[in-house]
């Protein structure tokens, strides 16, 4: 690839997540901002935590957003993908955003509710479109995609929102309303690339074409019946972190403290959103991106930081909770992000569609969580939270994901995720330790695209006249990429090579 198309992949990337910022962006913005102003409720005459219930609705709309995208047809999906669609989300949105707005002026509680379901399910259907461009890109790129996605739609909702709270309803609205218009003009400017052809369109549409004609009876299979114990270890984590966002809501801040509940509430979800980017980019900068390293890192970080925030809830009563909240917060963003890798993994074995992994995936967490916010809810309103029944809720938490966590057999089926990846012969593992190595070297010495493609043939043992075949290039060309490459590893002859391949 050359610079001019480097540049324009690079601002293609740049483009498409700067729309995934503004999309999810304005599900988060609508949710908190709700949260922070609902609080008790009379109806049917009893006392209701209304805040409880907005929890619920954002949730609902989350998982009917992803359900949708996982289970219409690919056709139907590829509609979504253009200038067209994009308009009319952004154009619906910024017309909910403003009926949601208007109903805090008339103080419509219900109404700020039930709103918060189609922003949200609005929002995650076109991320789960959009990702479709995500899939294809190289590791690194994909780590600061991810971060950029989770962690700043976090800042905006929890930040600059949160500074917006005591401003008049007028600067809230024309923040939100900016904000989406911004996505509209990224994301319009992406789609207009991609029909010139650009390099992400290109590596997108390959994804597709090979899920056609090699993987479509299985593949397909597979992506429409998500497998068992996946669906299990994802939802039930994501009930527990659905209960833990809503337990929070009845527990009283000490005075002594200082601190409002809001402000808690924000700082943790701030330190919790960035210490997860910091794990994500400490814990994949090196080395492969495989599913097994993925639940390496998912069952020694996700689970302890989950586990901890249930049973600190007694003990940081002093300090507002904000330890046991911040715990919480990191392990949901951390648990996200390690989801969004793993479909990316699964999207590149299987050459399979992203958009139906991602929504499988997503749905099965936003299913959970929904599950967590009605069983918070009703524990709220039916029970005293006293520190003797927090104690008992972690404990509950902690035995719960302990068993989805460690029956599943662990890294022996998560090399293939529990069978969703076809399993690995030893041919096979050698050949991708090959293609690896062969990328680690092309990238350490910046070899060309063509000498990359040269350098792992020749790791195959096959001479020029082979390659050149294969590359529909003449004998020459190929020489001339073969001693490219000897010059810039710096050695002499192809068992120097095969040596310095064999190296790890």
């Amino acid at each position: 690839m050359d610079a001019v198309e480097i540049k324009e992949s690079r601002a293609d990337v740049a483009l498409l997540v700067a729309t995934l910022i503004c999309i999810a962006s304005s599900s988060s913005i609508a949710h908190e901002y709700a949260s922070r102003f609902l609080d008790m409720t009379v109806a049917f005459g009893a006392v209701f935590n209304i805040r409880a219930f907005s929890c619920a609705a954002h949730a609902v709309g989350l998982a009917a957003g992803f359900g949708t995208a996982a289970f219409i047809k690919r056709a139907s999906v590829s509609h979504l993908r253009g200038t067209r669609a994009l308009g009319a989300f952004f154009l619906s949105q910024i017309g909910l955003s403003a009926i949601f707005y208007a109903a805090f002026a008339f103080h419509a509680e219900p109404v700020i509710v039930a709103l918060q379901i189609p922003i949200a399910a609005l929002s995650a259907l076109f991320i789960a479109t959009m990702l479709h461009y995500a899939a294809p890109l190289p590791k690194s790129t994909v780590l600061i995609c991810i971060s950029l996605c989770i962690g700043i739609p976090a800042f905006i909702a929890q930040g600059v929102f949160g500074a917006l709270e005591t401003a008049p309803l007028a600067a809230a609205i024309i923040a939100h309303v900016g904000l989406l218009c911004v996505g509209l003009v990224c994301g319009s400017r992406f789609f207009r690339h991609q029909t010139a052809n650009a390099p992400l369109k290109a590596e997108s549409a390959a994804y597709g074409a090979q899920l056609d004609v090699e993987n479509s009876s299985n593949s397909q299979r597979a992506l429409i019946q998500p497998w068992f114990l996946v669906w299990v270890v994802v939802f039930t984590y994501g009930a527990a972190f659905g209960f833990y966002h809503v337990i929070p809501l009845g527990l009283p801040t000490p005075a002594s403290f200082g601190v409002t509940a809001p402000v808690i509430r924000i700082s943790s979800n701030l330190l919790g959103a960035g210490l997860a980017t910091a794990l994500l980019i400490s814990s994949f900068s090196s080395g492969p991106l495989v599913t097994s390293v993925i639940w390496n890192k998912f069952y020694r970080l996700v689970f302890p930081l989950a586990v901890l925030a249930g049973l600190l809830i007694p003990f940081t009563q002093a300090q507002g909770y904000l330890l046991s909240i911040t715990c919480s917060e990191t392990a949901l963003y951390y648990f996200d992000m390690i989801i969004a890798l793993g479909c990316i993994v699964i999207c590149k074995t299987l050459h399979a569609d992203a958009t139906s992994v991602f929504a499988h995936a997503f749905f099965a967490r936003s299913s959970g969580f929904l599950a967590g916010n009605i069983a918070g809810a009703i524990a709220h309103e039916i029970c005293l939270l006293l520190n003797e029944l927090i104690s008992c809720v972690g404990i509950i938490a902690f035995i719960l994901l302990f068993l989805v966590t460690f029956n599943t057999n662990g890294e022996k089926y998560a090399k293939t995720v529990w069978g969703i990846l076809p399993k690995e012969d030893p041919k096979s593992r050698f050949d991708r330790k090959l293609h690896e190595r062969c990328l680690q070297l092309a990238k350490e010495f910046q070899l060309t695209e063509r000498e990359a493609q040269t350098l792992e043939l020749l790791a195959q043992n096959k001479r020029p006249k082979e390659i050149s075949n294969d590359l529909v290039l003449s004998v020459a060309t190929i020489r001339t990429y073969v001693q490219g490459i000897y010059t810039k590893i710096d050695v002499h002859s192809h068992d120097e090579l095969l040596k310095e391949i064999e190296k790890e």
